[in-house]
C-alpha cells in the first residue's frame, strides 16, 4: 500500500498463486475484457464506489489485485467493514514485504530492453 500523491491511496496485492473468489459469488460483479489485448478484469463492488479489480493478462504487471476509487480514511474504513479482503487474502497468508517502486521500475525497464534486443 502506497500513496501515490496526498489525495489518492493505492493498495496493491503482488504474487498471489490462486485466488478464492467464491466467497464473492453473490456479489455485484462486473466481468470485462479490457485494452488492446482484451484481458479480462473482475470487478467486485465493494461499496456503491469502491470496486476491487482482478486482472489478468498476458503481460505480468497487469496482472493482479487492486482496490479502486479510494479516496479518504473513510473509504478504508468501509472496506474493512465488510470482511471481503480477508476472506480472498486470509491474513495468515499475508507476507509483507517492503516494495520498492524505484527498484521495481527500473526492473521492469531492464526486462523491456531484454525484449527489445531479443526480438527487433
Amino acid at each position: 500500500m502506497f500513496k501515490k500523491n496526498a489525495d489518492i491511496l493505492s493498495i496493491h496485492v503482488f504474487d498471489h498463486d490462486n485466488l478464492d473468489i467464491s466467497k464473492f459469488k453473490d456479489k455485484n460483479f462486473e466481468l470485462k475484457y479490457v485494452a488492446k489485448e482484451r484481458r479480462p478484469e473482475v470487478h467486485i463492488h465493494l461499496t456503491d464506489t469502491i470496486y476491487l479489480e482482478i486482472s489478468a493478462g498476458g503481460n505480468p504487471y497487469n496482472r493482479g489485485v487492486w482496490i479502486n476509487k479510494v479516496w479518504t480514511g473513510d473509504d478504508m474504513n468501509s472496506i474493512y467493514t465488510t470482511g471481503l479482503i480477508e476472506q480472498l487474502v486470509p491474513p495468515e497468508e499475508i507476507e509483507l514485504k517492503n516494495f520498492n517502486k524505484n527498484k521495481y521500475v527500473l526492473d521492469k525497464a531492464e526486462r523491456t530492453i531484454e525484449i527489445i534486443k531479443e526480438y527487433f
